[in-house]
């Protein structure tokens, strides 16, 4: 029996590849899945075939978490599907590239709509049902680019905000809810090899103190472990998942 036996989790942007990676190892552990996306049809069913193939159910559903009545949505479905509710992780996010100088007002906006705003209306949707049901889980996706990072004023605002974003929502919802974030380095997804070559990639995870690449799976399991019984008493907390890039 795995540690999620009989419980329920959304993961927003499953079609990414980090959550994918999400939902197979929650799967793999016995939790039924709800996975959310938006644009990249194909990839959330890549997610939910895994599901599927680790013998839980899963439930895939569209929307534009920005918006509150649609991540309102999200948290219904797992409801009505499943009746419960259970697990929490915001991995939904988007980072079109633009220097500060040229970002427009469009650009800081969806970024920030998706990132910080989408966050923090699927946990408060997510929190309500929790607290009057026997609690749960919510882990956030953070980032390393909360230290700055050129071409991205706005992903870097929006990935810092969440760390005060979990401390707050932590601090209000426990003891029945707990609320933690996870900060990916570089991990090998498509995102970070916008705008850089793949000889820039090298070069920056080869300067490590654990020189190589991030997996998808590295912040999968830091995300198992967070949802899981072992970690009853860690809440309002960053896990930088990084190599060594960042020490906070």
């Amino acid at each position: 029996m795995g540690s999620l036996e009989g419980r329920v989790a959304i993961v927003t942007g499953a079609s990414g590849g980090i959550g994918k990676s999400i939902c197979k190892v929650l799967a793999t552990e016995g939790a039924d899945i709800v996975a959310h996306y938006l644009r990249d049809h194909a990839g959330v069913e890549v997610a939910a075939a895994a599901v599927k193939a680790a013998g839980r159910q899963v439930e895939v559903v569209k929307a534009d978490i920005g918006v509150a009545s649609e991540a309102q949505a999200v948290v219904r479905r797992s409801v009505d599907v499943f009746g419960r509710l259970d697990i929490l992780v915001n991995n939904a996010g988007t980072y079109p590239r633009s220097w500060a100088l040229e970002m427009t007002e469009d650009e800081w906006d969806t970024v920030l709509d998706t990132n910080l705003k989408g966050t923090f209306m699927c946990s408060q949707a997510a929190a309500r049902f929790m607290k009057q049901n026997g609690g749960g889980r919510i882990v956030n996706m953070s980032s390393v680019a909360i230290r700055g990072q050129p071409r991205g004023a706005h992903y870097s605002a929006s990935k810092a905000g969440i760390v005060g974003l979990t401390r707050a929502l932590a601090l209000e919802w426990a003891p029945e809810v707990l609320v933690n974030c996870v900060a990916p380095g570089i991990i090998d997804t498509p995102q970070p090899r916008m705008g850089l070559s793949e000889k820039q990639i090298e070069a920056r995870f080869k300067s490590l103190p654990l020189p190589r690449i991030g997996k998808p799976d590295d912040v999968a399991q830091v995300v198992l472990f967070l949802v899981a019984e072992s970690s009853s008493w860690i809440t309002g907390q960053t896990i930088h998942v990084n190599g060594g890039d960042m020490m906070p």
